[in-house]
C-alpha cells in the first residue's frame, strides 16, 4: 500500500473498489487502532459494514510469564466477542493472551470476522511456526487465517476441538466439490503449527500494487482485465513498504513480508496441505543425518 496506507479514506475507498471487483473475502494484515478524524473513521466503517466479508486483526501480546494471572480470567471477559469456546479442550501449554489492542470502536463489530495476527520467530530469528490458536479464559482468539478458514468452510466454531500436543478438529469442513468432513489439524503443544511456505514472496501469490488497483478504476479494459483476475478471489491487504517495517526472516528469504506468512497459512487451509510438526525422535535422526552430512 505504501505511503496511503495510513489514510482511513483511501483504505475505504480500496475496500469499496475490490467489493466491486468480486473478491470473495477481504483480509487486513492491518490494524485501525485508535482515531482519525471522524469522517475518515466514519467513512472506514462504513465500507467495512458494506462489504460485510471483511475480515480484521486484533493484535494479541503473548503471556511470557505462566504465573501472570491475567491471562486466565480478565483477558477473556473483556474481549468475549473475540473468542471461541471449543467442544472439548485440552490446553496442554498453549500461549495465554496477557492483552491486546482493538480496532477503531465501532469497526469489529461490522467486520465479518476478527482474528489475531500475532507471530513469534524462533531463536534465530526465522519465522517458522505460527500461533494459530491463543488461549483466553476458557476459549481461544483464533488467528486470522483461523478464523477466514473456518467461514470458507463453513466450520461452527462452537463444534472446534483442541486437543493441543495432537490437533486441532474442525467438523463437518465443507470444501468446493466435495462432500463434509472432519479437518484434523496437527498442533503443537503450545497452539502452533508450522508455516508451509509455498514458495520466495515474489514467486508464490500474485501481488497488486495500490497505485495500479486505484489506476483502473478509471481505465475500462484495465478495470474489466482486473475484475477477471480477482473475482472471487481471497485478497490480502497489507503495507509491504519499507515504512511499514513489517518484515521478518523465512526459511527461503532474509527478509519477507510478515503478510505473507497470513496468506501461507491460509493457503495450507484450503488445500489441505498443512504440515505436520516433526516428533523428537524424527529431529533427532534428522539432526543426526545433517550432522553427518556435515562430516
Amino acid at each position: 500500500l505504501g505511503q496511503e496506507a495510513g489514510k482511513r479514506r483511501t483504505i475505504a475507498r480500496l475496500i469499496r473498489l475490490l467489493d466491486k471487483a468480486g473478491c470473495r473475502v477481504l483480509v487486513f494484515d492491518m490494524a485501525f487502532p485508535g482515531t482519525s478524524t471522524p469522517d475518515e473513521d466514519l467513512e472506514l466503517i462504513q465500507a467495512a459494514k458494506a462489504c460485510n466479508r471483511l475480515y480484521l486483526p486484533v493484535i494479541v501480546r503473548p503471556k511470557t510469564d505462566p504465573d501472570d494471572p491475567i491471562a486466565s480470567g480478565l483477558a477473556g471477559m473483556e474481549n468475549q466477542d473475540l473468542v471461541i469456546v471449543p467442544a472439548v479442550s485440552d490446553w496442554g501449554r498453549i500461549v495465554s493472551s496477557a492483552g491486546l489492542i482493538r480496532n477503531l470502536e465501532g469497526l469489529d463489530a461490522v467486520s465479518a470476522g476478527v482474528g489475531h495476527i500475532t507471530c513469534v520467530p524462533n531463536r534465530d530469528g526465522v519465522y517458522r511456526h505460527y500461533n494459530l490458536i491463543i488461549r483466553s479464559g476458557e476459549g481461544f482468539i483464533p488467528s486470522l487465517a483461523l478464523r477466514v478458514a473456518c467461514d470458507l468452510l463453513q466450520v461452527r466454531a462452537e463444534l472446534i476441538e483442541v486437543h493441543a500436543g495432537h490437533y486441532l478438529l474442525l467438523p463437518d469442513a465443507r470444501f468446493p466439490g466435495g462432500n463434509p468432513a472432519d479437518l484434523r489439524v496437527p498442533l503443537g503443544i503450545d497452539g502452533s503449527i508450522p508455516v508451509n511456505y509455498v514458495g520466495a514472496w515474489a514467486r508464490s501469490f500474485p501481488h497488486y500494487s495500490l497505485h495500479r488497483l486505484l489506476a483502473a478504476e478509471s481505465q475500462p479494459r484495465a478495470w474489466e482485465a482486473l475484475r477477471g483476475e480477482l473475482r472471487d478471489s481471497i485478497a490480502i491487504v497489507a503495507d509491504v513498504s519499507t515504512r511499514a517495517q513489517d518484515f521478518g526472516a523465512s526459511p527461503l528469504e532474509q527478509i519477507y513480508p510478515n503478510s505473507g506468512i497470513h496468506a501461507n497459512v491460509l493457503n495450507a487451509f484450503m488445500t489441505r496441505s498443512v504440515l505436520r510438526q516433526a516428533g523428537t525422535t524424527a529431529q533427532w535422526i534428522l539432526a543426526g543425518a545433517m550432522f553427518l552430512a556435515i562430516l
